[in-house]
C-alpha cells in the first residue's frame, strides 16, 4: 500500500546569483583609505602643527600688541631724527658764531698789540693812555686804556676820579666821584664808565688817578677836559 516513496528535486532553470561589489569600487575605496591615512600620518608627525582657537587669538594679540609697539617706536625714532636735526643746526649755528667771535678777539686782539706799540713809553708799572671824558645829565662818561708794562705784577688796582666844577655863582670845588671798584688787568686794558655828580654844577675837568688798591700807591695820572654830549 505504501510504496517506496521517490524525492523529486525540481531543478530551477536559472540559479539565483549573489550580489558583489565592483573590484574597482573596492581597489578605489581601499585606495582612498590608504591615502587618507597616510596623509593624516603625515600631517600628526611631519605636518605643521594646527592651532586652537585660543592659541589662534593669542598670537593675533601678540601681533596687534607688536604692531602698537612698533608704530610707537616710530614715532619715538622720528621725534629723536627730528630733535637730533635741530641740535646739528644749533651747533652749526654755535660753531659760527664761535668762529665769528674768536676772528674778532684775535682782530682786536692785533689791533689792541699795534695801539700798545705806538703807544708813548713809560717807565710806570702801570700807565694811563689815550683818557677821553664827557658829560651829560646822566653823569661824567670816561674810556680809556690802561697799559701794564710789568708782567711780573698782579696787583689789585683801583682808579681815583676828582671831577672839578664850578656852581652857579663861580665857586669851584672838587668832587670824589670814584666808586671804589677793584681789579686787575693783563697786557693792554680798554676801560669805560659813567660816574655820578650832583647837579647844579658845571663839570669843568675830570682828574683819573690809578692806584694800588692796597697801598693806595699811585701809578698813573690824567687830567682832562670835560665836554658836553
Amino acid at each position: 500500500m505504501f510504496g517506496k516513496s521517490n524525492n523529486h528535486v525540481i531543478h530551477s532553470r536559472y540559479k539565483k546569483q549573489k550580489k558583489r561589489f565592483p573590484k574597482w569600487l573596492i581597489i578605489f575605496l581601499f585606495g582612498t583609505g590608504l591615502g587618507a591615512s597616510g596623509l593624516w600620518f603625515l600631517e600628526t608627525n611631519y605636518g605643521p602643527k594646527r592651532l586652537s582657537s585660543t592659541e589662534s587669538e593669542d598670537i593675533l594679540n601678540n601681533n596687534q600688541m607688536l604692531s602698537s609697539s612698533l608704530q610707537e617706536t616710530q614715532i619715538k625714532l622720528n621725534k629723536l631724527e627730528g630733535t637730533l636735526s635741530s641740535l646739528k643746526t644749533k651747533n652749526q649755528q654755535l660753531e659760527d658764531q664761535y668762529t665769528l667771535i674768536k676772528n674778532k678777539f684775535e682782530t682786536t686782539q692785533k689791533s689792541l698789540n699795534l695801539f700798545k706799540k705806538a703807544l708813548p713809553k713809560s717807565n710806570q708799572t702801570y700807565a694811563l693812555h689815550a683818557v677821553q671824558a664827557s658829560y651829560d645829565a646822566s653823569g661824567i662818561s670816561y674810556n680809556l686804556f690802561i697799559a701794564k708794562n710789568d708782567s711780573n705784577n698782579h696787583a689789585e688796582l683801583t682808579l681815583e676820579l676828582i671831577l672839578h666844577s664850578k656852581s652857579s655863582s663861580g665857586r669851584s670845588i672838587w668832587t670824589d666821584i670814584s666808586d671804589k671798584a677793584t681789579f686787575q688787568i693783563d697786557n693792554l686794558t680798554e676801560m669805560s664808565n659813567v660816574a655820578q655828580y650832583k647837579n647844579g654844577y658845571h663839570p669843568l675837568t675830570l682828574t683819573i688817578r690809578l692806584k694800588n688798591a692796597k697801598t693806595g700807591a699811585k701809578y698813573s695820572q690824567q687830567t682832562v677836559k670835560l665836554k658836553a654830549k
